[in-house]
């Protein structure tokens, strides 16, 4: 069984109407189904659990999707999930979708998130996508799940609301913010699709040190009320990506080499350490 390190810092209260999202919720399909990711019961193509060659190698299950591109059922990248683990209050957590994903066709594509939810079964999207380049190896894939990272498609209730009741969760291949998903003849692989929780850590951190810009191309500065002695970057699942010495008040780090995705950077001032997310673009 595969396991995944979740990141989980310091829970806040909330009053929601929704129950709240697990961070335990993860989908390795080491099961042999599908774990309830679905494109309709029309697409001549469904979604299919493959029982090797994940990115565990031999022996690691995973979800095949196939889109043939042109029009009618089956013809968009697309797959949905409406099982109670993935429905619920995602707002109250500071949370991401974190998976892995390659594809071995001649196209690149575009991921993104979209869901549905709120009283009026509104539908938001991810404003910007992860590219899982055409004839790629398995890589390791964020979405954010914060509301300014996602642009409303269709519906009246905000994307505040959608995020708080959420229906129906879906991975998907547009250029473009969507819901519906972009037609396309192309094979998407997933794997260890789960949420990973960054819980309300922000406001301590701020009156500690600033992180900018953030996102972040390819350098950071770090600015700090007392003096720095060392930092560690580490990405989502817990490995460490980089670490370095700091000498003062002010550190610039150089992150150009770090894959595009969400990563936590821990400074360490004598005995206390502090612990603040980050977006590599």
């Amino acid at each position: 069984m595969k396991k995944i390190v979740l990141l989980l810092i310091a829970a806040g209260i909330y009053t929601v109407a929704s129950a709240q999202i697990s961070t335990s919720t993860f989908n390795d399909f080491e099961d042999g189904t599908t774990q309830g990711w679905d494109n309709g019961s029309s697409s001549p193509n469904p979604p299919t659990n493959i029982p090797d060659g994940g990115p565990g190698g031999a022996g690691d299950a995973f979800l095949e999707e196939i889109s043939g591109g042109g029009a009618g059922p089956g013809s968009r990248m697309i797959v949905f999930n409406t099982n109670d683990e993935w429905l619920g209050n995602y707002e109250a957590l500071t949370i991401v979708l974190n998976f892995n994903a390659k594809t071995p066709t001649n196209e690149d594509l575009f991921i993104r998130l979209a869901m549905e939810g709120g009283s009026d079964e509104t539908t938001i999207s991810s404003t910007t996508a992860v590219t899982v380049p055409a004839q790629s190896n398995w890589n390791e894939y964020t979405l954010s799940l914060d509301a300014a990272d996602f642009t409303l498609i269709d519906g009246a209730n905000t994307i505040e609301e959608v995020l708080q009741d959420v229906t129906e969760i879906r991975i998907l291949h547009s250029d473009t913010p969507s819901f519906i998903g972009q037609s396309i003849d192309a094979t998407l692989h997933l794997d260890n699709v789960g949420v990973i929780g960054l819980i309300g850590f922000e406001d301590q951190l701020a009156k500690t040190f600033q992180l900018s810009p953030n996102p972040a191309d390819n350098v950071m500065r770090l600015d700090a009320q007392v003096a720095m002695e060392s930092y560690a970057i580490y990405n989502l699942l817990g490995a460490k990506v980089a670490q370095g010495v700091i000498e003062g008040t002010q550190k610039q780090i150089d992150v150009s080499a770090l894959q595009s995705g969400t990563y936590l950077i821990e400074v360490a001032s004598g005995s206390q350490t502090t612990t603040q997310k980050f977006l590599k673009r």
